[in-house]
């Protein structure tokens, strides 16, 4: 956002006026905020295009990343609108997680009028954020939104613990009424084993590291797309091996992205093979059983091994009968930035 530029445009006759679309989607409220010099509580577009799934969706709807509250306002998931209705009685709410999801559900709950303080056990807030910021690049503002996300703790006045692990002996000494679990997803960690000179890595070995090339990523959820749009970019000759049907490559992802993305590994000569079985990790490649029932080795220096998430909900099952626990994000359903939003958004509004 650059207002001063867009003024002194208008004022020197460059342009007469501004069109915006998915920056009012993000936020409805952005001119006003800009007018009165609030730039940084604007709530920040991230160039996802979620917003336009509603042209291929048959239900009509596309939703926003940052604004859950776009499309399903005045809804049955939303039915007090934009903005979250006032609680009637005041909760202590411990949030524990400071990703996404907890970070909307910890700025929501204090919208509410609740008292909330969030702890997280790393040193400072995002979650995966980084890592997907990392991943995508810089034209989809992940950090922009995280530290967006950051200010509205600050300004609703939530208390913010870092560098804590909760267990349930915390849990009890402080006595919340309710715990919003936002404690993210686990990886299961490499399943394939290594052979000859091929090595085998993790996702985010794979991405905080040098890697070997070509590469192969076996794998069909959105991380296995995300990184190997990241690798192509860094110049290495990847291709893809997974199990289902080329429509179950990375769902969770937004149609668009997910379209240009596959005709930008395949157009840049990237092997993308669906419907494989019996994957197995060969000296200098990798081999399996192609849809056809052919076998085929694919060469590889390096394979990364993109395991589904599994969330990360056993503090809930500690807290069973203890305290009132609401679970969101990935800590329910491994998916994406756009969900743990979403419920982190609407379990806070139920609290």
């Amino acid at each position: 956002l650059a207002p001063d530029l867009v003024n002194d445009a208008v004022a020197d006759g460059k342009i007469d006026f501004v069109v915006m679309n998915r920056p009012l989607v993000a936020d409805p409220h952005l001119p006003e905020k800009l007018r009165s010099g609030r730039i940084d509580d604007v709530r920040p577009c991230n160039h996802c295009s979620n917003c336009f799934m509603s042209v291929i969706n048959p239900d009509g709807f596309g939703f926003c990343r940052a604004n859950p509250a776009h499309t399903r306002a005045f809804t049955n998931e939303m039915p007090e609108g934009y903005e979250p209705a006032k609680a009637q009685v005041s909760k202590r709410v411990m949030v524990v997680g400071g990703g996404p999801a907890g970070m909307e559900a910890a700025a929501v709950a204090a919208q509410r009028g609740h008292e909330v303080t969030l702890y997280d056990d790393k040193g400072a807030l995002g979650g995966t954020l980084d890592f997907a910021a990392l991943v995508k690049g810089p034209h989809e503002r992940i950090a922009d939104f995280k530290e967006w996300q950051k200010r509205q703790l600050e300004s609703g006045g939530v208390a913010v613990v870092t560098g804590t692990t909760v267990d349930a002996s915390l849990v009890k000494s402080e006595s919340p009424d309710v715990v919003v679990l936002a404690t993210g997803a686990s990886d299961p960690g490499v399943m394939l084993k290594p052979a000859g000179s091929t090595v085998v890595l993790s996702m985010e070995e794979a991405a905080t590291s040098e890697v070997a090339s070509p590469v192969c990523i076996v794998g069909e959820n959105l991380r296995a797309l995300d990184l190997a749009n990241y690798l192509l970019q860094q110049g290495k000759n990847v291709s893809i091996v997974h199990e289902g049907a080329k429509e179950d490559l990375a769902p969770e992802q937004a149609p668009w992205p997910r379209a240009m993305l596959i005709s930008l590994l395949e157009g840049r000569g990237s092997q993308i093979h669906h419907g494989t079985s019996n994957v197995a990790v060969v000296d200098g490649g990798v081999s399996f059983t192609t849809s056809y029932g052919l076998e085929c080795t694919l060469p590889a220096a390096c394979v990364v091994d993109c395991e589904p998430l599994v969330p990360n909900d056993a503090l809930a099952r500690e807290l069973d009968g203890i305290c009132d626990v609401i679970v969101v994000g990935d800590a329910e359903t491994p998916s994406n930035i756009i969900n743990a939003v979403a419920t982190g958004n609407l379990k806070g509004r139920q609290i």
